[in-house]
């Protein structure tokens, strides 16, 4: 948005209270201090209702939509049998090609999946540990490289292989636009005759 570049939709799909404080360290509600009237918010079910308050407030443009997950897999009461639930990832970025690909979207160019630390972290952060006490950094080989991650970005990157991997079956044509451990994935798991895209694509 500071480049002029105003985002059509923004996917939430966190369940947490607009309180507090995001994985990365930025208070959730300030993410909502500059809002374009241009931008849909496709506000999962199990968005915590402070969040669509707050959105409210701010006059933002609402879709909402249901996630699925193995917590709702029964179904989500008062929506009946027929509620269409989306499937597609762990994080929202990967959750926004499932919304997109059933709104009759089929070409995504893929920005910001890197699915992996920029630079390794210093050693006394490699010892930090999670609420449970598990090692919030850790490091794993993809193919021929070795990537920082933490365990979110991981199961973003396993996300990422299988969409990769299911592109032709889905109809999809994906164009990957970053670095780090899902460049990789990209290279390794890319369809065959994705392979020349980049080279035509506008």
């Amino acid at each position: 948005m500071e480049n002029k570049l105003i985002p059509w939709a923004c996917t939430l799909l966190d369940p947490r209270p607009i309180e507090g404080v995001s994985t990365h360290g930025v208070v959730r509600s300030t993410l909502f201090d500059s809002l374009n009237p241009k931008t849909h918010f496709l506000v999962a079910s199990m968005t915590d209702p402070s969040v669509v308050d707050l959105l409210k407030e701010k006059k933002a443009s609402i879709i909402g939509w249901h996630a699925f997950s193995e917590a709702v897999k029964g179904g989500i009461e008062g929506t009946g049998k027929d509620a269409l639930m989306i499937t597609g990832g762990t994080n929202a970025g990967l959750r926004t090609i499932g919304i997109g690909h059933t709104l009759g979207f089929r070409e995504f160019h893929l920005y910001g999946f890197d699915m992996s630390l920029g630079e390794e972290p210093s050693e006394e952060v490699q010892k930090s540990v999670d609420e449970e006490g598990k090692p919030k950094f850790l490091n794993v080989s993809v193919g021929d490289g070795s990537y920082w991650t933490t365990g979110e970005l991981l199961a973003g990157g396993q996300d990422l292989e299988k969409l990769f991997k299911t592109a032709n079956e889905m109809d999809l044509i994906l164009q990957f636009k970053g670095k780090g451990m899902g460049e990789k994935l990209w290279e390794i798991e890319k369809p065959e005759e994705m392979k020349g895209y980049s080279e035509w694509v506008m």
